[in-house]
């Protein structure tokens, strides 16, 4: 074969043409004649260049040696490259993956899931080291390739719980396709349907797995679970076969499956037929589970003799332990003998007078026995033991709450309610939920169902199922079926498959189907006959302001709601009278940002002088009552209204209100802890405040501590739900760039430590879109998705 470019041999700038050949050689030997110098390629192919006036190149190739040769480079080039892959996999902490793994082809198949056990393993290790967001992403990266690994799946089940339980238990049910016969697997399972309370989907799933369960424990797991289930959904009928179909218990399972038997009798009626057994099952092995069953039997029974037998042996088992002694207390509660009770109570006090722990756990079953008495009998036991009593205080608010009782909750939620910004970050979700309750309860408000929402939503790994439940309840008792309607709602969001909050969601729309039937003689009930109103104004301010002054806070609120609804021939005349007493209920009654915006409604009415002296009167009432900073945010209100005449800053001024805003702005140090516990108070109408003062008259300081300032406003803006201006200030902090910057992520953090996870996505994101492609935002925004350890 030849190539080349044409010559006619006449121009010496014109290159020779060369010319190509190629020989074809069958033979594995080389056949080397003396002297020989050709070119040789993987000693299988040789080149010789003949020099003439046109070259010759001839390649002589033995076709069957350099298939070997390319064969052997081929097989050496693909181990050197397994080895390599190998060498950079192992590098990895945790490595699953062998060398065999990647050399071997018919392994392949397997390589994906190792890859995928490695991942898992290195998230494991993360998550001991509390790298959330790390362990997080790997756990979820291995077990995208290794679904059949249960200890990943149920590790990220748990990390899911808090944050998503209905992801976490979709994850824990996908898994009984990989493993459906894994004990701990089904045990956690079993666990989250207990916990969520999903009766109906747990029969179905525990009906499937019993149809493939060999014997065994989990077999028996399984069908004990099955019998619960059906009892809890009062199919006692199915409960019972399917009591009688339970495999044989072993030894160990023995207390589990008697104690199953006797719930089973307890349940249908038939108590009297677990008696005659009984005395035998009293004896020093028995477990305490099946102990605390004959106490049951002997409560259903009124036999005061077994239960006092069931109560010592309990107590001698473990006289150390508070279990024991807060069954007998409930268990003679339900038997209703008095003395008893009261001696068991004396008892428990007496034994652990001077502890805090167990003191709130007898408190906290006085709250489910709603019994307030020994709720202060156990706060006079801790203030005896120089313990705090704030707890003990949010429970009488509680106990108020369950009962529908709104005017003495509010009572007892002054006594308390300035307390909660001293509790650690930790401690602080259950008070300021009851707080936000009771006051929403009271008022009923929109404004205020968001505010218990909001807190829900923003402490979401601490918003369980009963707090959903208990905030139901509380707003359908006080009478606010809309309130408790959207409740009902946002529960079902987060655990949409719980029959608590699906039956509360049934029976909301029942009554709102009947009071929509019943609508005319519904209002007329609620607005009361015209005759109960005063016949005319004065009476009637006299009488509001009676109430008013005794702290009856719902009778006043009632009184306000029929003056508005029945329009009587006197209000025209003295509606700015009426609207300053409203204002001065809403600070009383909700909190400082409703009063805020109840006197700058007041105010956009109400402009004449009188109208606004009579404001000042209210805030003169407010001072004398020592709510001071409700007083001094609506005194700061009425100075800044154009309404405000020469008469009304007379009036103001007479009221001579102490003013701290001088002390708070005195320094930065100053101003910084004065933001702190506006903010760890949710006091955000003093917060804005604040703000509003910095701004109006900078001090000298401010310069220098600009970014500290700009951090606790993006805090306060979103805490007053005005979001543009929050990102606004965070813009600034990030723009600025060094100490800000700094500042504006330490800030996301912070709210990550707090459990403000939503609000804290939110700013990580917006950061991120100010830094698009910054590795230290990027990191920030995945801290801030990363789900928190909880979970049953």
């Amino acid at each position: 074969m030849n190539c080349g470019l044409p010559t006619d041999g006449a121009s010496p700038f014109i290159a020779p043409r060369v010319r190509l050949q190629i020989k074809l050689n069958r033979s594995l030997q080389r056949e080397l004649a003396p002297g020989d110098r050709r070119l040789w390629l993987l000693r299988s192919v040789a080149l010789r260049i003949e020099r003439h006036t046109n070259p010759l190149w001839v390649f002589e190739v033995y076709h069957r040696r350099l298939l070997l040769a390319l064969g052997v480079l081929a097989l050496v080039g693909y181990f050197l490259l397994a080895t390599a892959l190998y060498v950079w996999l192992d590098r990895k902490p945790h490595n699953q993956v062998a060398w065999f793994d990647l050399a071997a082809p018919w392994r392949w198949s397997g390589l994906q899931a190792k890859r995928g056990d490695t991942a898992i393993e290195a998230g494991l290790e993360q998550l001991r080291l509390r790298n959330y967001p790390d362990a997080f992403y790997q756990l979820r990266v291995g077990l995208a390739r290794s679904p059949a690994n249960i200890e990943g799946r149920l590790t990220l089940a748990r990390l899911f719980a808090g944050s998503d339980p209905t992801r976490a238990l979709t994850l824990l049910e996908d898994g009984l396709a990989h493993a459906p016969g894994d004990e701990r697997l089904v045990a956690l399972l079993l666990e989250f349907y207990t916990v969520l309370q999903v009766q109906e989907r747990a029969l179905a799933t525990v009906d499937r797995l019993l149809a493939t369960a060999p014997q065994g424990r989990v077999r028996f797991m399984l069908e004990r679970a099955r019998v619960t289930l059906l009892l809890q959904l009062q199919r006692y009928s199915e409960a019972e076969a399917a009591l009688a179909a339970v495999s044989a218990p072993a030894a160990a399972e023995e207390a589990t499956w008697r104690s199953l038997r006797l719930e089973l009798l307890l349940r249908t009626g038939r108590a009297a037929q677990a008696r005659p057994g009984l005395d035998a099952l009293l004896a020093d092995g028995t477990p305490a589970l099946l102990l605390r069953q004959v106490g049951e039997v002997a409560v259903a029974l009124d036999d005061a003799a077994l239960l006092q037998s069931v109560v010592r042996r309990l107590q001698a088992r473990e006289p150390e332990a508070p279990g024991p002694y807060l069954f007998a207390i409930q268990a003679w509660h339900r038997l209703k003998r008095v003395s008893p009770q009261a001696n068991a109570e004396r008892e428990y006090l007496q034994l652990f007078a001077g502890n805090d722990s167990a003191l709130q756990a007898l408190a906290a079953l006085a709250v489910n026995l709603d019994q307030p008495d020994l709720v202060n009998r156990v706060r006079q036991a801790a203030a005896s033991a120089r313990l705090s009593q704030f707890a003990y205080r949010v429970h009488l608010t509680e106990i108020a709450l369950r009962r529908g009782d709104t005017d003495t909750a509010m009572r007892t939620l002054r006594d308390w309610e300035s307390g909660v910004e001293t509790l650690p970050a930790q401690q602080r979700f259950y008070p300021e939920f009851i707080r936000r309750l009771a006051r929403g309860a009271f008022a009923g408000t929109p404004d205020q169902v968001t505010s218990v929402l909001g807190h829900l939503a923003a402490n979401r790994f601490q918003a369980r199922l009963q707090i959903y439940d208990l905030a139901i309840t509380v707003f359908e008792k006080s009478g606010h079926a809309a309130a408790a309607d959207q409740l009902a709602r946002a529960g079902l969001q987060v655990y949409p498959y719980s029959a608590p909050l699906l039956a509360a969601g049934q029976r909301l729309a029942a009554g709102e189907a009947a009071r929509a039937a019943t609508a005319v003689t519904s209002e007329a009930a609620a607005s009361g006959p015209e005759a109960s109103l005063p016949l005319t104004g004065p009476l009637a301010l006299a009488e509001l302001d009676r109430r008013l002054a005794a702290d009856e806070l719902a009778p006043a609120r009632d009184f306000l709601r029929a003056v508005r609804s029945q329009r009587p021939a006197w209000l025209p005349a003295f509606e700015a009278a009426v609207a300053a007493r409203d204002v001065e209920l809403t600070f009383l009654a909700i909190d400082a940002i409703a009063g805020r915006t109840a006197a700058r409604s007041y105010l956009d009415r109400h402009r004449s002088e009188d109208a606004v002296l009579g404001l000042v009167a209210v805030t003169g009432r407010l001072a004398g009552r020592g709510r001071l900073t409700d007083a001094r945010l609506l005194y700061d209100e009425i100075a800044a209204s154009p309404a405000a005449t020469g008469a009304v800053t007379a009036a103001l001024s007479a009221l001579a209100l102490p003013d701290d805003s001088a002390t708070q702005t005195a320094s930065e140090t100053a101003a910084v802890a004065a933001f702190d516990r506006f903010i760890a108070a949710a006091d955000w109408a003093q917060a804005e405040r604040l703000l509003r003062q910095l701004r109006d008259k900078p001090p000298e300081w401010l310069a220098a501590g600009a970014s500290e300032v700009k951090t606790r406003e993006v805090v306060v803006r979103l805490g007053l739900d005005q979001r543009p201006l929050a990102l606004a200030a965070l813009k600034e902090l990030v723009v600025k760039g060094g100490a800000a910057r700094g500042a504006a992520f330490r800030l996301v953090r912070d709210m990550l430590a707090r459990g403000e996870q939503d609000q804290a996505i939110v700013l990580a994101r917006e950061i991120l879109k100010l830094l698009p492609g910054d590795p230290a935002a990027t990191r920030l925004l995945q801290e801030a998705e990363a789900p928190r350890p909880t979970g049953p």
